[in-house]
């Protein structure tokens, strides 16, 4: 018991914690935007009465911002599990080192990121050129500028960070795999707690191989978002075909992360299973107290009738 919750104390699975706060917030600004411009009655409501195009801004921003934190501390994961591989008996003194660093440096990322956004102005309005792909269902916008790329190219910035952090990641992964693989083939277990100690190191390699192969999934869908490649000259299908899919995908980018670590962690699991538990027994002996209660009142009632 001690062993498993030293390991659940550690700097990875801190980290794997913080990107799924990351992952559920960038989530839930995801599903903002989606509303607030593909939802048809809130469109149209929105197109009389504008709302400030202040809070599209920080939507935005705010989406920008978990992009950019899932890919850095999911390279930050891929990174410790390979100074762990490569470098065994100083990754503790590494991660220690690092581990605050890396939080600035991705406030840093996500900062410049955020100042080359674009800016939202204006009053709400109907984006007629989506009409032909929408079967006349209305979409919205705000007019938008940005200092360095047009409202077209507003995503490159994101896509070219995410994308650099992706292959890395990917790179980092692959030598991690090959260094593990080989040492996996040299090593002999002679114990059960080196056995489960394998397991554990196994797992979490395939949490992070998981997690990178997601990652680049995702790169691939927002490259083909920031290209719009047209099947003629002025058809964008492609492009509002992924937007339909976008929904779908975003859930699949920003939640894996968790639905993985249930799978992958026995520890976690556990606890899981152990607080759904818990919660269920504690409802039924409140039921059952709330019950006796009632007839004992019931009986007191009688008695005082009778009487």
């Amino acid at each position: 018991m001690q062993r498993s919750d030293s390991l659940y104390k550690s700097i990875f699975y801190k980290i794997t914690i913080i990107l799924g706060i990351v992952e559920v917030t960038g989530h839930f600004f995801q599903f903002l935007i989606f509303y607030e411009v593909r939802i048809s009655p809130l469109v149209v409501y929105f197109s009389i009465y504008s709302p400030p195009s202040w809070q599209f801004t920080v939507i935005i921003n705010g989406l920008g911002f978990g992009l950019i934190s899932q890919a850095s501390y999911s390279f930050y994961l891929s990174l410790i599990k390979f100074v762990a591989v490569y470098f065994p008996l100083s990754t503790k003194m590494i991660q220690n080192k690092s581990y605050y660093f890396s939080h600035i440096l991705i406030l840093f990322l996500c900062g410049t990121i955020i100042l080359c956004s674009p800016i939202y102005y204006g009053n709400y309005i109907i984006d007629l050129d989506e009409l032909m792909y929408t079967k006349n269902q209305p979409t919205g916008t705000f007019p938008s500028y940005s200092l360095f790329f047009d409202r077209s190219n507003r995503h490159i910035y994101t896509t070219i960070l995410t994308g650099i952090l992706t292959v890395l990641s990917v790179m980092t992964n692959f030598f991690t795999y090959l260094k593990f693989k080989k040492k996996k083939s040299n090593s002999f277990v002679d114990s059960i707690s080196q056995a489960m100690k394998k397991k554990s190191e196994k797992n979490m390699n395939l949490l992070v191989f998981c997690l990178t192969t997601k990652q680049f999934l995702f790169l691939l869908f927002n490259i083909l978002q920031a290209w719009k490649p047209k099947l003629q000259q002025n058809d964008n299908s492609i492009y509002h075909i992924t937007q339909g899919l976008k929904p779908w995908v975003m859930h699949i980018n920003f939640f894996f992360s968790a639905y993985a670590m249930l799978y992958f962690n026995k520890i976690i699991r556990l606890k899981l299973i152990n607080i759904i538990l818990c919660s269920k027994s504690s409802k039924r002996i409140n039921t059952k107290s709330g019950l006796i209660t009632t007839q004992g009142t019931i009986i007191k009632k009688q008695k005082n009738v009778i009487l």
